[in-house]
């Protein structure tokens, strides 16, 4: 087990500029963040990693994935790229028509 985020006060005259504010990060684990954490009204702090549901989002395909086709490993995936493939994708045209609803 590892803690998905880590909030970090901010230092005393640190810039930060190059922080993101919130949502804004594309890979939230790779970039800190400003964030404002509930109950805790004008404190700012660094967000370095992921909130849960951020974890979750990215996730919750390749859970879903593996609990259908009950999927069983000694050691956990360590990137959800690592899981299996949906076998659906090995059909003729299904991966170009999941690439259109993605886009539009």
């Amino acid at each position: 087990m590892y803690a998905l985020k880590y909030l970090e006060p901010l230092a005393e005259g640190e810039d930060i500029s190059g922080l993101l504010a919130g949502e804004d990060a594309k890979k939230p684990s790779l970039q800190p963040r400003l964030f404002e954490p509930e109950g805790d009204f004008g404190v700012v702090k660094k967000l370095i990693g992921y909130r849960e549901g951020e974890w979750f989002r990215e996730w919750e395909e390749l859970i879903k994935r593996c609990a259908s086709m009950r999927v069983q490993r000694e050691e956990p995936f360590a990137r959800v790229q690592d899981g299996p493939v949906d076998p659906a994708m090995f059909l003729d045209g299904y991966a170009e028509g999941q690439a259109a609803k993605l886009d539009g």
